[in-house]
């Protein structure tokens, strides 16, 4: 990969999407760090204090592209002071309900964001939705950043959703899941014996999966070639196959760990067959 050209497009783009603020600042902070550029990766992380903004603990910690700057003394200051930052949003974060589409729809469906995002952001995303749908989009209540939250704890994931959806979890009809939310979701899927779709699952833990597999349940997993996850997903497919299950893998492409603004397209159909 070229960092010296990503580290550009961020540059000449940057001011179009100041809701993404957290996302382009952490690139830079990675891509000058893999350029050996210390000076410049410690004037983002400074950068991003003096926007508000931080990252959690544990991706500070588990980033391998930060190796060159994470002995620095400016760089462990910056982290305590992140750390802090993050205590007290988790102290006072609570899981959130959006509600898109009619209450009168005939179809609900539990969707769960991707890792580092909101349901404001992510529910962009899946616009329009046919008539007969009302999405079910929960935010956790576990942050991963100054503008985004995770489900790094399925207890807590699970505790997040009961207690957002209550006696209505009975009324789901499809639980859909990005990237680690698809996690998750493939998780409660086979505990609740809902159809699932996973969009770019992170299902990085085949023996997880196996051991929760529900054998009788409706699988349909949506990823681009390119996605790092894409191997995994080909294998979780064949496994649910080989064992008399209903799964069908959906390639978009060569698309990388993204969404394609054609999306909806790949959803949309998916979503009726997966309720019928």
């Amino acid at each position: 990969m070229d960092y010296q050209a990503a580290l550009g497009i961020i540059h000449q783009n940057q001011n179009k999407f100041q809701d993404k603020s957290a996302h382009w600042l952490y690139w830079k902070l990675c891509f000058t760090c893999l350029l050996g550029q210390k000076e410049k990766a410690l004037l983002v992380l400074d950068q991003a204090l003096d926007s508000g903004i931080w990252w959690s603990p544990h991706t500070l910690s588990s980033e391998s592209d930060l190796e060159i700057i994470r002995n620095e003394d400016a760089f462990l200051k910056a982290s305590e002071a992140m750390a802090k930052l993050y205590e007290s949003a988790r102290s006072t974060a609570k899981p959130i309900l959006l509600r898109v589409g009619k209450d009168t729809a005939a179809y609900r469906i539990l969707n769960l964001h991707w890792r580092d995002d909101n349901i404001e952001i992510y529910a962009r995303f899946f616009y329009p939705l046919d008539q007969d749908l009302q999405m079910l989009l929960i935010q956790s209540s576990q942050p991963a950043s100054s503008r985004g939250f995770c489900w790094d704890d399925h207890s807590i994931g699970r505790s997040d959703i009961e207690a957002c959806l209550g006696s209505e979890m009975e009324k789901v009809d499809l639980i859909l899941g990005s990237s680690q939310g698809g996690s998750l979701a493939f998780r409660l899927a086979c505990e609740r014996h809902w159809p699932y779709l996973g969009v770019m699952p992170a299902l990085d833990d085949l023996n997880l999966i196996k051991s929760c597999f529900w054998p009788e349940g409706k699988y349909r997993l949506l990823i681009g070639s390119q996605d790092r996850f894409y191997s995994t997903s080909q294998q979780v497919d064949l496994m649910i196959r080989n064992s008399g299950g209903n799964s069908r893998l959906i390639t978009m492409g060569d698309a990388g760990h993204f969404f394609p603004p054609d999306l909806m397209n790949y959803i949309k159909p998916l979503i009726q067959e997966s309720l019928t």
